[in-house]
């Protein structure tokens, strides 16, 4: 823990295998998660002079313990485990007996509180337990479904939440914090055409005031829906994703941007995305899907994806292309495809393997070469991560014709369409290497791309000069060979 002067000091020594630690309202350290593999367990101490004693022992249950909180008010613990239909669910803890509650909220088609995170508005945690500090117990959970959701337990929370829906009717609203008397409190509303502004609600002078907008000068009225679709992958999968359409048509024949995520252990949710109302508003659809490996959708879309890159996740992708096709969303003659890091990988194996799919393609910071990426990424400087690649997209010492063949150097001659490959100078996750050695493989087979190597840029779009920059780059590559958006 750090201190106040800066310095880290220990508060608690670890009694072994403790991965996660919770702490009560105090700040005093009272609960510890254990792991060893696949088996997790549980510590506990009364205060923080008492000695530590297992409420539960270590034991495979089919998904690790991860903490969601401590209820002081109930004297329980929150956890999140798997349930009988293999969803992430929210359960209550007893530390006197260790005996585990019914589940407090669950969802039959989607995780309430992942193990993994789900990108936030905001810098705002939207999967997460909210907990008032005054009652110092549960207040809410607030989880994602299609969209956000929140499901309070305190009464008196859901009635600030009609209040202010009722005053913000267009954005989908979210407790930020509040004071320690709970007098105060901070929301904040956004949703897919709205970047987001916080309010503060004063409960003692019973206002409701504007404090200061995100990007102010977007007029959410000119902005794009999202909108929440889902398809079966040629294995059955149902897959879940998003289609934003340019304002006043309807989502038939247009020109579309197929658009996967990055991770590939994250997924897209619904809100403001800066590029996605770009490109709709030059007159693009974007379709992004949720391929199997994004959390939030069940233990067994997430786990499928374990060592399928370049295969069944690549599949989810091509399907989703298809099933916009079938439904007459895409004109078949006018689609590409657009991705950032592993979006970028899938957006240039995409192109190698599906040519007949797609107009064109851009990859920025995408993974060219899966046997290099081992050693020349960060993600080498760190055990713990090296060992999750491994296990999860395979090992360079025993995989490595299969990697190999995964990888866009391998297959760059396949590459037909016109290609934007973008690149940051400063990247460490995906260094500039494997833009350059797909850039000299394109070259080679007679297919020299379009590119861009940007200084000063990391794993992200820089500065708002240098997103900019690239979001330039990027609509004219496509106005050029994809042709004009809609009007």
């Amino acid at each position: 823990m750090s201190s106040l002067d800066g310095l880290a000091k220990t508060v608690v020594k670890n009694p072994g295998e403790v991965a996660y630690w919770g702490l009560d309202f105090d700040g005093v350290a009272r609960f510890g998660i254990l792991t060893h593999g696949d088996l997790s367990g549980a510590i506990y101490r009364e205060s923080e002079k008492a000695e530590w004693k297992t409420i539960l022992p270590l034991k495979n249950r089919h998904g690790q313990l991860r903490l969601a909180g401590f209820d002081r008010a109930s004297n329980r613990i929150l956890v999140t485990m798997l349930n009988e239909q293999k969803r992430w669910t929210i359960f209550p803890l007893d530390p006197a007996t260790g005996n585990i509650g019914a589940a407090l909220l669950s969802d039959p088609e989607y995780d309430i509180v992942p193990d993994r995170g789900i990108a936030g508005a905001g810098g705002i945690a939207l999967a997460s337990t909210v907990f008032s500090k005054r009652k110092q117990s549960l207040a809410g959970v607030r989880y994602y479904t299609e969209a956000p959701r929140v499901k309070w337990f305190d009464k008196e929370y859901l009635t600030y939440q009609a209040g202010v829906d009722k005053k913000l009717p267009d954005t989908v609203n979210v407790l930020v914090d509040e004071s320690d008397d709970g007098r105060k409190q901070l929301w904040y509303g956004f949703s897919d055409q709205h970047p987001g502004a916080y309010h503060l609600l004063d409960l003692d002078k019973k206002s409701f005031q504007p404090l200061a907008p995100r990007m102010g000068w977007i007029k959410p009225a000119q902005m794009a829906p999202m909108l929440a679709i889902k398809y079966a992958a040629r294995d059955g999968l149902v897959i879940h994703g998003y289609l934003t359409v340019p304002v006043g048509h309807q989502p038939k024949g247009l020109p579309l941007v197929v658009m996967p995520h990055g991770g590939p252990w994250v997924r897209d949710t619904w809100g403001f995305d800066p590029l996605v109302q770009l490109l709709a508003n030059r007159g693009y659809a974007v379709l992004q899907m949720n391929y199997r490996g994004s959390p939030g959708y069940g233990d067994e879309l997430f786990k499928s994806a374990k060592l399928q890159i370049g295969k069944q996740i690549q599949d989810d992708i091509e399907d989703g292309t298809r099933w916009a096709l079938a439904a007459g969303v895409a004109d078949p003659q006018r689609v590409a495809i657009l991705g950032m890091s592993y979006g970028g990988y899938s957006a240039l194996f995409a192109l190698g393997k599906n040519p007949e799919l797609y107009r064109c393609g851009v990859s920025f910071a995408g993974v060219t070469d899966w046997v290099a990426i081992y050693d020349d990424s960060d993600v080498a400087d760190y055990k713990e991560s090296k060992r999750h690649w491994r296990e999860q997209i395979g090992d360079p010492a025993k995989d490595k014709a299969v990697l190999q063949a995964i990888s866009p150097v391998s297959f760059a001659d396949k590459i037909t369409a016109p290609v934007l490959i973008l690149q940051g100078k400063q990247d460490k996750r995906v260094p500039p290497d494997q833009a350059r050695r797909m850039i000299a493989a394109l070259e080679k087979a007679g297919r020299k791309p379009q590119s861009l190597i940007l200084a000063e840029v990391g794993h992200n779009y820089g500065d708002q000069k240098k997103r900019a920059e690239i979001y330039k780059v990027m609509v004219d590559f496509l106005q050029k060979n994809l042709g004009p958006g809609v009007p």
